[in-house]
């Protein structure tokens, strides 16, 4: 599967709140938990920029302060190319990483967790000059990539993405949603 190559997904993400813990409040099936995300979403905080990107949880504190999050084009079409600048409030250590978990249409799919640095064709820029990992201060991050239409299902592709310091400090944690118009069938039953 494409995972690693689809990471970009992450970067075009719908906020998702803790599910109930009330014993009262019975989820079902799927659309039951959907239609109780979509009442629960009224306040989602967006990223900055140009994407369909939203918070999960309060940034604040997060290290990596987003200042723009660009999808081009947007929405995507065989490809795309995320762009994102902002400020690390401190240094991340040498092996900063990402955790990336995809839904289709709902159905969770699988986890995938990666070093930053590891990923080629994640550039990443401070001062004009390619670095990674990028110390504190103004941060450029971009990914392009092919969206290989001919391996996915069509439906709603959910991304959310955590990104963490060496240390497991939180650097920034969104999920957003975009629609494929894939090839290999109908994601109507998931992956």
């Amino acid at each position: 599967m494409h995972l690693l190559n689809l990471w970009f997904l992450t970067l075009c993400l719908s906020t998702v709140t803790p599910l109930p813990t009330n014993p009262q409040i019975s989820l079902q099936s799927t659309t039951d938990i959907s239609s109780w995300m979509h009442s629960h979403l009224t306040d989602r905080k967006a990223v900055p920029g140009d994407s369909p990107a939203y918070y999960v949880g309060d940034p604040s504190n997060d290290i990596l302060s987003i200042e723009g999050l660009d999808l081009l084009p947007n929405p995507p079409v065989d490809y795309m190319t995320v762009f994102l600048v902002g400020t690390l409030r401190s240094d991340i250590g040498d092996k900063p990483r990402v955790k990336l978990t995809v839904s289709l249409n709902g159905t969770v799919g699988p986890s995938v967790e990666s070093e930053i640095c590891s990923q080629p064709k994640i550039e990443i820029r401070q001062n004009g000059t390619l670095v990674c990992p990028p110390k504190k201060g103004k941060v450029q991050m971009a990914y392009s990539v092919t969206i290989p239409y001919w391996v996915l299902k069509k439906g709603d592709y959910t991304v959310h993405a955590e990104m963490y310091a060496t240390d497991d400090s939180r650097m920034t944690d969104f999920e957003g949603t975009v629609f494929v118009d894939g090839k290999a069938g109908d994601g109507d039953d998931g992956w």
